[in-house]
């Protein structure tokens, strides 16, 4: 009889339902602890993306003032003129998040910042304080 259960054990072929459970929970853990990591490097890639075009816009109103004596006009809703930016910008990029660049020319300096993914006023503004 021993003989005949040791056989069966030789012969079988497979995985058991618990060898498949144990698998599963590692990948699971593995997961949980992987994953908020590379989410929070695509923001941080996001938010050095916004900083870079947000140099590259506030150089382009800085020469369009040299140029010009005066900012350049906001477009409709606080957005970037292109037509007023076309012989500094190729074209306005977009910020990371598919939103608009913000203009706001009301200060005595102007600034240009981006409106983050929650909707909210924060961002960053140029020229840096």
């Amino acid at each position: 009889m021993m003989k005949r259960i040791r056989e069966m054990l030789h012969d079988r072929k497979g995985f058991t339902l618990i060898e498949l459970m144990v698998v599963v929970v590692i990948i699971g853990i593995l997961a949980a602890i992987a994953v908020p990591q590379f989410m929070g490097q695509s923001d941080k890639a996001k938010i050095s993306k916004a900083k870079a075009d947000l140099k590259t816009i506030g150089s382009a109103i800085e020469l369009y003032y040299t140029d010009n004596g005066a900012l350049p006009p906001e477009g409709s809703n606080n957005t970037l003129d292109a037509n007023a930016l076309q012989n500094y910008l190729k074209t306005i990029p977009q910020d990371p998040w598919g939103g608009n660049y913000y203009y706001d020319k009301d200060t005595n300096y102007g600034h240009v910042g981006f409106t983050l993914k929650d909707g909210s006023n924060k961002g960053i503004y140029y020229p840096p304080n």
